[in-house]
This record gives C-alpha cells, sequence and structure tokens, in this order.
C-alpha cells in the first residue's frame, strides 16, 4: 500500500504488467488517497511541481473554461462533488472520475 498526500502537484502515471496497461493524469488531489501496489506491476510516473504543468504542457491555468470543463467531466462519467468556488488562487471545482479517484480543476481567474 502507497499513500499518497495532497501536495498541489499533478502527476501522470503509467501502470503495465498484470493486466492491461494503463496512463493516468492526476491533479492536485484535496485528500489523501491510497494505493494498493501489486507484485509485478511496473510504475512510472511524471510529476508537475504546483504550477509547472502549466509551463510543460503549455495548459495555463488561465485558459481553462470551468463550464465547459464541468460538462465534458459529466459528460466523461465524472461525478461533481463540490461545485465551482473561489479561493486566493482562482477558481475551481472538484470531482470523481469513473474510477472513484477525487480530483480538481482549476483556472485562474
Amino acid at each position: 500500500m502507497h499513500r499518497v498526500l495532497p501536495d498541489g502537484c499533478a502527476d501522470i502515471l503509467f501502470t503495465a504488467g498484470n493486466g492491461i496497461p494503463t496512463l493516468q493524469v492526476v491533479g492536485a488531489m484535496t485528500q489523501f488517497q491510497d494505493f494498493q501496489l501489486t507484485a509485478g506491476q511496473f510504475y512510472v510516473g511524471l510529476r508537475f511541481h504546483p504550477g509547472m504543468w502549466v509551463n510543460q504542457l503549455r495548459a495555463p491555468a488561465g485558459h481553462i473554461d470551468l463550464t465547459a470543463t464541468e460538462k465534458k467531466v459529466r459528460d466523461a462519467g465524472g461525478v461533481i462533488v463540490e461545485d465551482a468556488f473561489s479561493f486566493p488562487g482562482g477558481r475551481r471545482f472538484q470531482f470523481t472520475d469513473p474510477s472513484g479517484n477525487e480530483l480538481a480543476v482549476w483556472c485562474e481567474k
């Protein structure tokens, strides 16, 4: 078992080994999440420190349309668990994906 604490970082994770390979993008989490590590699995991750994904992925947070993104999340089977709200860094909403992972989307405005 590996516990990941919310630290403001975003990650891209690749898992392969016993079964179907998966690619997962994990945004800044709002609560810890436990991951079961399975013998024979191969894990590779790319971590972006807070704010660095903007430079690397060329997707500044100020260009994110929260309303359009909420619709895309719902259309993909996600469930909004906290409606958009303002905070010192901008605006954000939180959702769970179809696997039950809780994620957040934020924008600067």
